[in-house]
């Protein structure tokens, strides 16, 4: 089937404004021609202000982006809803962010070879799943797990010791690639009941949704992972505290099953039903469609890896094919949220506005996400353009024969336009 994703440049759009950094990063995300994760090798996203960037924890959380995913939503939504608790509708703002692509190899090891069929270096995650706060390690040498908090022995029950930080202790990886590592790769926790909760689900043959004591997948379904989905939207282990996907999603250690599970989750998503409230709802931006991939900590939030600072916009914001989707199809209230999330950033340090930091890092480099629509399936798209708010504004200066790179930042505001339209109907 023929897909945008294929030929990013000629499916945007005519109103896409794009730099050199905005087409670089289009290349990395390029869907291949030879099956799954045979193009570009991806990009990593990560918001940095989510609590978890001062650590102790050892890895955190990000998403991976590559042409071949599918999903509506693939970015952590904005949570206003923890700031203000009647905002119920958090898939109608934009998410912020930065996002990693010529320094890849940073995060992931032997990154070149990241598409080969052999590489199982890393931890990745087709769903949300608490991967780094919530989880367990399962450490085999002491039979028992250790978990935010305390450790469970194997048939035990839990031990306080609050040095345990179950999986975001230890440095992002496979641990059964390198024992030093495993950052999270566990198994759910439910805080409360002090217990694992991670799902179980059994098909005819005996096959379980996890294959082993770190809630690593069950590979007896990785040349179909629908079959993984079937069994899984049979469970109706709904917890009163956790999100029932969450508890449910496992972890595999490439990219490429990662995907397959990820779009397998969503084209069968009428076929499970997720945990009712705020990450719910009828509406197709609704969906939970973003990954978590666990990340070492300093070096996803090091300045001199990022490329950029990225404001992803919700999907169908101002049409459903999303190509014309613009900062100009916010509403009031959620330009007035993004510029309050800019301005963390800048009090931060993590962004330094004006046209003398677009070459810094941190700096005040920005692109713009929007995600195109295809046939049913999304597609992440950098590009920039011009947008005046209240107290910040969006530059763009075009690619030319005197400047073959262009340039995108963000700066403090001149006289700006009046209200946005709103959110469309997503």
């Amino acid at each position: 089937m023929f897909r945008c994703a294929f030929l990013v440049h000629l499916c945007n759009g005519a109103s896409a404004k794009s730099t050199s950094v905005t087409d670089s990063l289009n290349d990395m995300m390029q869907a291949g021609s030879d099956g799954t994760f045979s193009g570009g090798k991806g990009v990593l996203v990560r918001d940095i202000i989510d609590t978890l960037q001062n650590g102790p924890a050892h890895a955190v959380p990000g998403t991976y982006w590559v042409g071949d995913i599918i999903s509506i939503t693939q970015m952590y939504p904005d949570r206003v809803d923890l700031d203000d608790s009647s905002v119920t509708n958090i898939y109608d703002y934009a998410s912020i962010g930065m996002v990693i692509g010529s320094a890849m190899a940073n995060l992931f090891y032997d990154f070149d070879n990241i598409q080969s069929y052999t590489w199982g270096w890393g931890v990745f995650y087709g769903h949300d799943s608490n991967s780094v706060d919530i989880r367990c390690e399962w450490l085999e040498s002491d039979n028992m797990y250790d978990c935010p908090g305390g450790t469970i022995p194997w048939g035990g029950s839990f031990v306080a010791d609050s040095s345990r930080l179950g999986t975001g202790g230890y440095d992002a990886g496979n641990p059964d690639a390198n024992s030093a590592w495993g950052g999270g790769a566990g198994c759910h926790f439910d805080p409360k009941l002090y217990t694992i909760d991670q799902l179980n689900q059994y098909d005819a043959n005996g096959n379980n949704l996890v294959g082993d004591p770190k809630c690593q997948c069950n590979y007896n379904f990785n040349q179909d992972w629908s079959k993984w989905v079937a069994l899984f939207a049979q469970n109706n282990d709904y917890a009163t505290d956790a999100l029932h996907t969450d508890q449910g999603i496992c972890w595999v250690n490439n990219p490429r099953d990662m995907i397959l599970m990820q779009n397998a989750l969503y084209k069968a998503k009428d076929t499970w039903t997720p945990s009712p409230g705020v990450f719910a709802g009828s509406r197709h931006r609704f969906y939970m469609g973003w990954n978590e991939v666990p990340v070492s900590r300093t070096v996803v939030d090091d300045p001199t890896n990022w490329d950029s600072f990225i404001i992803k916009l919700p999907a169908r914001l101002c049409t459903n094919s999303g190509k014309s989707d613009s900062l100009s199809c916010l509403g009031d209230a959620e330009l007035k949220r993004l510029e309050t999330r800019i301005s963390g950033y800048v009090q931060a340090n993590y962004l330094k506005l004006g046209l003398a930091n677009v070459a810094q890092r941190p700096g005040s480099y920005t692109v713009v996400v929007r995600e195109i629509q295809s046939s049913g399936d999304y597609n992440p798209q950098f590009f920039c353009e011009d947008w005046t708010g209240t107290d910040y504004e969006l530059v763009y200066i075009a690619k030319s024969s005197s400047n073959s790179y262009g340039a995108c930042y963000l700066d403090t505001a001149g006289p700006g336009p009046g209200p946005g339209p709103g959110p469309g109907p997503g």
